[in-house]
């Protein structure tokens, strides 16, 4: 005996295909804003353990070397660590499942997928359709996802769920 799920992700092809997109609303602008300062503070960390070198009058004694030798290493390698975490940063989806009847906000791809989010359709605070577009808020009115479907049949499932959650009239 097997079992299948209806799971609706980001970003399926329906036989058409066309695309189906979800927008994650302010998620994605805070993303781009860490990634951003990120990379600006690591590309800066690292220019300045060079610049610690080429600071003009500075002294060469052997003493102090070491010392600086020990802090553009550090600042140099800490810079690389952020500059490269800017480039880690995978922006969250939205996963609707039709079957158990919720929604996941979830980061990562395959083996290394992180659940950040979950809302059961019972527990939305407001669901709103208009044409081929489902907006969703949270059970602290929080906007969730905007799910946009080519696919009449996975939106009819969707609509559906909500209808009997008590979300859609």
């Amino acid at each position: 005996m097997s079992t299948t799920t209806d799971v609706i992700t980001h970003a399926p092809a329906d036989a058409s295909g066309e695309e189906m997109r979800t927008s994650l609303g302010m998620l994605d602008n805070a993303r781009i804003i860490l990634r951003t300062l990120s990379r600006g503070l690591g590309a800066a960390m690292v220019i300045g353990a060079f610049g610690l070198w080429l600071v003009p009058g500075s002294s060469w004694a052997p003493d102090l070397m070491i010392i600086k030798l020990g802090i553009s290493l550090s600042v140099g390698f800490l810079g690389l660590a952020f500059w490269q975490s800017g480039n880690a940063l995978q922006a969250p989806y939205i996963e609707v499942d039709t079957i158990r009847r919720e929604v996941r906000l979830m980061r990562g791809r395959k083996r290394n997928k992180v659940l950040l989010a979950r809302c059961r359709f019972f527990e939305l605070a407001e669901a709103e359709v208009e044409d081929d577009v489902v907006r969703l808020w949270d059970h602290k009115g929080e906007f969730l996802a905007e799910v946009e479907m080519a696919d009449k049949r996975l939106q009819q499932s969707l609509i559906s769920g909500l209808r009997d959650a008590g979300k859609l009239e």
